[in-house]
């Protein structure tokens, strides 16, 4: 499984078979209850679709209702279509999937009441748009910015550390708990942000005093570290506030800056040297008919996960590099005394975490860091070569492919198995 180079070929949503590495029926499995002999049989990791099918044989036939993360065409469509797709081969149509985009039925941060009241059973939630329903999860939030090195391959290190510190916390599980929903993907990691301006504003003399719009707090603290005034936009008014001149600059995910189409109007992208503005974090929770599907449904539905978490690789990467062609005003990295100012406030952040009443902070940075180095050696051991920031990727990349099954089908194994659906 091991590629030698990132030439290897892009496979959206390529299911690759879970290996049997971990032992199924681990404690604090996903739906994990009481009266779990009722559920039926149980199927093994690494189970073919003939085996599954003969497990849900009898089972009727269920539509599962999925309000999704963006459009079918932008963001994250192309993953969550190949999710929900997964979902209904592997079952052979026994659970099909309603895939529903734009947020119809609620906003994306108030999923979670709607897989209470049944009105969706899979959902795609922000929980850091409501930190103080999600306490445990804004402090990991908050240790963002100080995950990674600056460059490309530590964003895909970054999201496999934050998901294996996420299951490993016990706050963070309490507080899904607490909402009466159910993690299937517990904090899912974006990559990091940057800001995009109007005008190559990367040394401290520009960005003092400019109006810099983000949607954190951590975000805004770091702005005014800087000596600009932050305030905060809906990321769909991004585009007309910095058409407008009310903003200079936009801090976010690129993903969101393709999407928004925002490189019309603010072709610069400026980063720090190192770490990042931040990341923001997503969810994706099951509710609703959830509790009542047989447990092989679970176990087949958990199982598509690397197919979800496969597909959030390839789609983030794919926007990232070709924003660095969409972008015309280049990638600017900021001058030593912004850099500076970014450091110190990173540094203040992870001070504030480790005296948090949310959880014990100080294990919380412990386990932040150890994650962080250990997938820092897994993505190394995997072939993914570190070739600097997201212009230097891109430049050595030189239109190349890369094939991120291998890094999804590890996480699999050495995260999301242990909490697999359990008799």
């Amino acid at each position: 499984m091991k590629p030698t180079s990132l030439t290897k070929k892009l496979r959206l949503g390529g299911l690759l078979t879970v290996s049997a590495l971990l032992l199924a029926g681990c404690a604090g499995s996903v739906g994990d209850t009481e009266g779990a002999a009722d559920r039926g049989a149980s199927v093994e990791p690494g189970a073919s679709k003939e085996e599954y099918a003969e497990a849900l044989a009898d089972m009727e036939p269920v539509e599962l209702t999925f309000q999704a993360a963006s459009s079918a065409t932008g963001g994250n469509g192309a993953r969550d279509t190949a999710f929900a797709e997964a979902i209904e081969e592997w079952s052979d149509g026994k659970i099909s999937v309603e895939v529903l985009f734009g947020y119809p039925i609620v906003a994306p941060s108030e999923v979670a009441s709607a897989l209470q009241d049944g009105r969706l059973d899979l959902g795609y939630e922000i929980p850091q748009y409501a930190p103080s329903e999600y306490p445990a999860i804004a402090e990991l939030v908050n240790l963002q910015s100080s995950g990674g090195s600056g460059s490309a391959v530590s964003d895909f290190v970054n999201v496999a550390a934050t998901a294996e510190v996420a299951w490993n916390t016990p706050e963070i599980q309490s507080n899904y708990e607490a909402m009466g929903v159910t993690p299937l993907v517990p904090v899912e990691a974006e990559f990091s942000h940057v800001a995009m301006c109007t005008d190559q504003a990367d040394s401290a003399d520009e960005l003092n005093g400019a109006v810099i719009s983000a949607g954190a707090p951590d975000l805004l603290q770091m702005i005014e570290s800087i000596g600009a005034s932050g305030t905060s936009l809906p990321y769909t008014e991004l585009y007309e506030g910095l058409q407008r001149g009310v903003i200079n600059c936009a801090v976010n995910g690129l993903k969101v800056g393709m999407a928004t189409g925002v490189s019309e109007v603010a072709p610069h992208i400026v980063a720090p040297q190192d770490g990042s503005l931040g990341r923001s974090t997503a969810a994706l929770l099951a509710g609703g008919q959830w509790d009542d599907l047989p447990l092989a449904a679970q176990q087949l539905i958990y199982d598509q996960l690397e197919v979800y978490i496969n597909g959030q690789f390839e789609v983030s990467t794919r926007d990232y590099l070709a924003a660095m062609d969409d972008f015309s005003g280049g990638f600017h990295t900021v001058d030593d005394e912004t850099e500076e100012a970014l450091d110190a406030t990173v540094e203040a952040l992870r001070e504030d975490v480790e005296s948090s009443d949310a959880l014990d902070g100080t294990k919380l940075i412990a386990d932040y860091d150890a994650a962080q180095e250990k997938w820092t050696q897994i993505v190394e051991e995997l072939g993914y070569e570190d070739n600097g920031n997201w212009s230097d990727f891109a430049e050595n990349l030189d239109g190349e492919s890369i094939d991120f099954s291998p890094l999804a089908e590890r996480m699999m194994e050495e995260i999301y198995l242990e909490h697999r659906p359990a008799e």
